[in-house]
């Protein structure tokens, strides 16, 4: 099952996939099982984004619209809140949102933070990898498979 799928041309690639099973950049959608059981991201090379692109986007539509005046870091970490309420509340029932809904809430958030990177200064893309090397050595692998202790208990 393919869903958020943007497929032109019949040139298929996976770009992401929320299962376990480490797809991520793997050109599976050709009858991968785990991608068949799982949604994944699908583009084709003319429309590929990076952050930057979606960065430029944003700027562009708050450029347009004369935001930025409303965008300090203050009211930006405001709203990641804000929308963070919104993506758990997709969950206040049950354990299972609807992928579409807490699609469009995850969006909002990444949004947030994006701008709120751009507006710090901060390249996004460097802030994450950053912090996963430092979560990496917090939670070195033999040590933390498997296990959800905090690191200063492993």
């Amino acid at each position: 099952m393919v869903s958020s799928a943007v497929i032109r041309g019949g040139i298929r690639s996976v770009t992401w996939c929320p299962s376990w099973c480490g797809g991520v950049g793997q050109s599976r959608v050709d009858g991968g099982a785990c991608h068949e059981r799982s949604g994944v991201l699908v583009v084709s090379p003319d429309s590929v984004s990076t952050v930057e692109d979606a960065l430029t986007e944003l700027r562009k539509f708050v450029a347009e619209r004369d935001w930025s005046q409303f965008h300090s870091a203050e009211n930006l970490a405001k709203s990641i809140a804000i929308e963070s309420g919104e993506l758990l509340e997709c969950f206040q029932w049950g354990p299972d949102a609807d992928p579409e809904e807490a699609g469009d809430e995850l969006a909002d958030i990444l949004t947030y933070c994006l701008l709120l990177a751009d507006r710090l200064g901060l390249g996004a893309e460097e802030i994450v990898l950053r912090k996963l090397r430092q979560t990496q050595e917090k939670y070195p692998v033999e040590k933390s498979r498997g296990r959800s202790t905090k690191y200063d208990r492993l």
